[in-house]
């Protein structure tokens, strides 16, 4: 009993290690005026909520 009750621990343990990792994700498009042609040099900011961090980017010649 006591050797399976240190397998379920040391695998809830283990678990809960490997789901503290990296999230990822990514965002994309193409930013546009109303006539449909790209923007240049338009400023893209997005904010991550519940950390309050804020990613910049600024669009190139083909609005992406």
């Amino acid at each position: 009993m006591r050797q399976k009750y240190f397998a379920l621990v040391a695998f809830f343990i283990t678990a809960f290690a490997f789901s503290q990792g990296v999230t990822t994700s990514a965002i994309g498009g193409q930013v546009t005026d109303n006539t449909g042609e790209p923007l240049l040099g338009a400023n893209i900011v997005a904010v991550h909520t519940p950390s309050g961090t804020t990613y910049g980017a600024i669009t190139d010649f083909d609005g992406y």
